[in-house]
């Protein structure tokens, strides 16, 4: 698999130098994942993801691959372009808890673009001081709102990691998640105050459509389960830090589940 990357970036540069981006998301990946599955990346990015969950899926795995940057979607079709990955559809859109537009914030030397929530953008200006910033306005969806427009009849996993809207995404993707009880792997960061929520809210949602959670810190060695926000062990309003979410629904992956890394205890 290869990515089209901009070297001089440090996040892309450090993806060549380590060889992998967030490890715990591509074990999970690469674990859980079989041929036929259907998948959805939100927040796709320049589609590290995307390539490796695509090949894994097959040909006759769909991927939607949804990502509003512009330099992103570009880098993104580049990459399914070079890795010849025909089962993936990419769509420049936004999602959210309605169908609406939004506004996207692009700071200069930032990973891709930020969605304003009821903070009006204000965590990323805080965060990328001193940057010019670029503002766009996009058309947002909900999860809901494709899956039945695109005729999807099955979902075996979405992958949620958007700086910020993550909760909102899931509120609008209640009905998948009824329907189908995907998967989930979802992440937590400073950017959830952006948009008024927070790590209580984005486990509420979960538990109240059955799931069961699992947290890992970013990039490590093993998930463990939890029940509620006070297991988280880093506090996510701080800059820098973010969690990773691995979440199912019980009797529905279970002989997939047992046999991932963190289950194992490898």
């Amino acid at each position: 698999m290869t990515v089209n990357v901009d070297m001089r970036h440090q996040n892309w540069y450090k993806l060549y130098k380590d060889g992998c981006h967030e490890q715990d998301v591509e074990e999970f990946i690469t674990g859980f994942l079989r041929e036929g599955d259907a998948v959805l990346d939100v927040g796709a990015q320049i589609g590290m993801f995307t390539a490796i969950a695509a090949q894994l899926i097959g040909s006759d795995g769909p991927l939607y691959g949804f990502e509003p940057d512009e330099q992103n979607h570009n880098d993104l079709q580049s990459t399914c372009i070079r890795n010849q990955l025909d089962n993936v559809t990419i769509l420049k859109i936004g999602l959210s808890d309605t169908v609406s537009e939004a506004t996207f914030q692009r700071p200069d030397g930032a990973w891709g673009s930020f969605m304003n929530g009821s903070g009006g953008g204000s965590v990323t200006r805080e965060f990328f001081k001193n940057c010019n910033i670029k503002t766009s306005t996009l058309e947002t969806r909900t999860i809901d709102n494709v899956v039945r427009e695109r005729g999807i009849q099955r979902l075996d996993l979405i992958k949620i990691d958007v700086d910020g809207p993550e909760v909102a995404i899931l509120r609008g993707a209640i009905e998948t998640l009824t329907n189908y009880k995907p998967a989930v792997v979802v992440e937590a960061s400073l950017f959830y105050r952006e948009h008024g929520s927070s790590a209580g809210e984005l486990f509420e949602v979960l538990q109240q459509n059955g799931y069961q959670i699992y947290g890992a810190i970013r990039k490590g060695e093993t998930a463990v389960p939890m029940s509620s926000p006070a297991d988280i062990p880093v506090d996510l309003s701080a800059a820098g830090s973010a969690m990773n979410f691995f979440c199912m629904v019980p009797g529905t992956y279970d002989e997939r589940w047992k046999r991932l890394w963190f289950m194992r205890g490898d």
